[in-house]
């Protein structure tokens, strides 16, 4: 990515342990393609501002660098609202699962309809002045000239903002580091297994979590398909176990009959993982024994949805918050 521009999003959340809200929405920048994360705030616990009805909220703040246009930014933070599980606001300035504000993006003044830079209230909201200080204390407005830290004395009440928690860690981020795309019919969920096999998955685990029919095997057979295995790739309900040779071999596992970690002993699944460290293996029905499955894994969860497509969240276990973002990179390419 040939980085241009440093911009700064402001972060909020009242709903469903808005603090953990706070670090998905932080995750999900980190291991977005178009996107370098640089810098965040601590999270802060903060009176509700101009709807006052509704519980408190936490707020942060990160600094971020793009090669994107700040419409085009401003779309990708959209889609990761959407991909966070934020649900349309009812009620203006009302309580939202996560919310994301276009701050600053360089020294640009933006007025679109969709769109102000820098943002129009920012400079009367403790909320968004405490967190910003806190990571740019010398940053100043591209309109005025004026620092947003003398901004901050101005509006300051005491114990409207209140900091809670110190910055997230940076191993805390890539742990929890997770994107979703939804696919609408199994060749696109066989997609994202092509997608998974052309970056060499070789020495990962993959876990397939869902229902019946949700699209498991499908996706098996893409990435079956990408490592250049040409035989027929079906659900090892009965078998259990299935090996397929390739440069990369794949072990295709089904914990659905099992019922103990000694089922596992008993058809060799811990002896593939340790003897047969240059392959890939595929379990469906992983969340019976996801902690069984070393590191690294990528964790795929395929929920279907009212309109018979299915969203897929996917994340990792000790896989690279590179290699994530390349894959996410290559899914929004097909």
């Amino acid at each position: 990515m040939i980085v241009a521009n440093s911009a700064f999003i402001a972060l909020g959340s009242n709903l469903e342990d808005p603090p953990e809200r706070l670090m998905d929405a932080l995750a999900a920048i980190l291991i977005h393609p178009s996107v370098g994360l640089v810098r965040w705030s601590s999270i802060y616990e903060t009176k509700p501002w101009g709807y006052v009805d509704q519980p408190d909220f936490c707020d942060a703040v990160c600094q971020i660098e793009t090669d994107l246009a700040p419409m085009e930014l401003l779309r990708v933070m959209q889609q990761l609202e959407v991909e966070l599980g934020r649900a349309p606001v009812e009620v203006k300035w009302g309580p939202r699962r996560i919310d994301m504000d276009l701050l600053l993006y360089g020294e640009r003044v933006v007025h679109e309809p969709s769109l102000d830079i820098p943002h129009p209230l920012m400079r009367e909201r403790e909320f968004v002045l405490a967190p910003l200080v806190e990571i740019a204390p010398e940053l100043c407005d591209p309109v005025s000239g004026e620092k947003y830290a003398d901004d901050l004395q101005r509006v300051q009440q005491p114990g409207d903002v209140v900091r809670i928690l110190p910055p997230p860690e940076l191993s805390a981020l890539q742990e929890r580091a997770t994107f979703s795309l939804l696919s609408h019919s199994p060749e696109e969920t066989a997609n994202l297994g092509a997608a998974i096999a052309s970056l060499s998955p070789g020495n990962m685990s993959v876990a397939l979590i869902g229902p019946l029919g949700a699209g498991k095997t499908h996706l098996t057979q893409g990435l079956a398909r990408g490592l250049g295995i040409g035989e027929p790739i079906t659900s090892p309900t009965f078998l259990l176990h299935k090996t397929y040779e390739s440069a990369i071999r794949l072990h295709h596992f089904d914990f659905y009959r099992l019922e103990s970690e000694d089922d596992l002993e008993s058809i060799g699944f811990f002896d593939f993982q340790a003897q047969d460290v240059s392959a890939v293996v595929v379990v469906e029905w992983a969340e019976k024994f996801l902690d069984a499955l070393e590191p690294p894994v990528l964790i795929i969860t395929i929920s279907p949805q009212a309109d018979e497509s299915r969203r897929i969240e996917i994340r990792g276990r000790g896989v690279s918050v590179e290699w994530l973002r390349q894959l996410r990179e290559k899914v929004a390419a097909q």
